[in-house]
């Protein structure tokens, strides 16, 4: 229900308007496709050395319905499902999200471990980014793929950005309705939606509003998206809520590149992006936010109730519900004072920080189990995940529901819900609450295919079910520089 309604208010806020692609800060598409008929270009070299001045990726994405793996020896693995089952009689499949190659149209595929991408097998990758329903990979020759459901398309197995094949692209990022790559140049690129744009940019275009800047790091959520440059400078630019923007006012829509001057004066090495709020990690280690409060996603002490906010108090009551509480310009986190920072992530409601020490802290709304506390109570302030102490975690990710910390020798522990196989742990590792109904002549053994057949059934969320507190994926060893 939540994820539904997260949904269509994002759905809301990228309503198609008057706009064109210039409008938005577009300029024109790289011309450096090879024409139909011709070979590829040659490959590039190889830059795992030359890309180390830039933020390194985590080697892990999380996404609504999938997760993302670049293990030790620099292959790609997922887990997860390729339907969506927020419906209560009603199964979205999406195709090729795990990137497993095409299934039988009523059989999606489930995959509740890391499993390796056939396709590809003996192609080093750096690291990955997950949007809903598509994904990246990044190769350490600076080559981009693909896959999943986007601009209308099902991409089964990852395939080359043809469009970008001549460049060396150094971080991407995927969301929703739009998607953004950043050359070794630091030029961006974007595809999708941004903004009011009424129609969609089929392919990556140069977006000119950033021109003369060199941009390092992007990130983008709905119709929205940010750059940070060399420099440490933060530009925002699309459509999103109130606030979200960092510019000291409550548009909704921002349709060039601006800099935010709120934070012109520190330099910031990183962003991310949830669908209210952002967090900027700057080089000294302090992290800042802004944007809608949701159940303490900010951090700064008010713990909104996500019910009382979009339904006006209780649900069947008739109370006025509480004004949503909007950081309309970067808010220093007074609570993570005196811990220096080196990672961030957000979902749309719950935000994650690791310190240089290897602790890691987590906030924001915590109905599923996603802050790793043992229960599922909402913070308002940051809290250190104790079950972790002792642990170094150098990275972390977190998706709407679930949270995933990378360890020093690379092991990864998950946490929150179990549903779908996100979390990459198996089957026997917890029951299924959501569970599919066989439409075969005989019911499914106990060791099933991955694979199952729709109709699904529904039932609402036992709480005995989300995984409370960090729990290592077996057998799984990530790549960390």
């Amino acid at each position: 229900m939540l994820a539904a309604m997260i949904s269509r208010a994002m759905e809301e806020y990228g309503l198609d308007g008057e706009g064109s692609a210039q409008a938005a800060g577009y300029d024109s598409a790289p011309s450096t496709a090879a024409p139909d008929g011709a070979p590829p270009p040659p490959l590039l070299p190889d830059l795992r050395g030359e890309l180390q001045h830039t933020h390194e990726a985590p080697p892990i994405a999380a996404g609504y319905m999938h997760t993302l793996f670049v293990d030790a020896s620099g292959q790609l693995l997922s887990c997860g499902r390729e339907a969506d089952d927020e419906g209560a009689c009603l199964l979205s499949l999406y195709p090729g999200l795990l990137g497993h190659g095409p299934r039988v149209a009523d059989s999606p595929l489930r995959l509740d471990t890391p499993t390796p991408v056939a396709s590809m097998a003996g192609i080093q990758v750096r690291s990955v980014a997950a949007g809903p329903f598509h994904s990246f990979a990044l190769g350490c020759q600076g080559e981009l793929y693909t896959w999943g459901s986007f601009l209308n398309q099902n991409q089964c197995e990852p395939t080359l950005v043809q469009p970008l094949r001549g460049e060396r692209v150094v971080a991407v990022a995927a969301g929703s309705k739009a998607s953004l790559a950043v050359t070794e140049e630091g030029t961006v690129f974007s595809w999708g939606k941004l903004g009011k744009q009424r129609n969609q940019q089929p392919q990556p275009t140069r977006v000119k509003g950033l021109s003369g800047v060199l941009v390092r790091r992007v990130a983008t959520s709905g119709r929205l998206a940010f750059a940070v440059t060399d420099t440490g400078e933060v530009f925002s630019w699309g459509s999103g809520p109130p606030g979200v923007f960092g510019h000291g006012d409550n548009r909704s829509h921002q349709p060039i590149p601006k800099r935010i001057e709120a934070l012109s004066e520190i330099r910031v090495r990183d962003v991310a992006l949830g669908g209210w709020h952002c967090l900027a990690l700057t080089e000294g280690g302090e992290v800042y936010s802004w944007g809608e409060e949701r159940q303490g996603s900010l951090g700064h002490g008010n713990l909104l109730d996500f019910e009382e906010e979009i339904w006006g108090g209780e649900v069947g009551s008739d109370d006025e519900g509480i004004e949503p509480c909007i950081e309309i310009l970067p808010k220093w986190m007074v609570a993570l004072s005196g811990v220096r920072v080196v990672a961030v992530a957000v979902s749309n409601d719950h935000s994650c920080a690791v310190s240089e020490a290897g602790a890691l802290f987590t906030w924001g709304a915590g109905g599923w189990g996603q802050l790793g506390h043992g229960d599922h109570d909402s913070l308002g302030l940051p809290r250190r995940v104790e079950a972790l102490h002792g642990i170094a975690v150098v990275s972390v990710a977190a998706a709407d529901r679930q949270t995933f910390a990378v360890v020093e020798d690379g092991s990864v522990y998950a946490w929150g819900c179990v549903q779908g196989g996100v979390l990459g742990m198996g089957r026997e590792s917890w029951r299924e609450v959501w569970g599919p109904m066989w439409t075969g002549p005989a019911p499914i053994p106990e060791n099933g295919p991955a694979s199952m057949r729709v109709p699904w059934s529904r039932e609402w969320n036992d709480a005995d079910d989300d995984v409370l507190l960090p729990r290592r994926v077996p057998e799984l060893r990530l790549r960390v520089l």
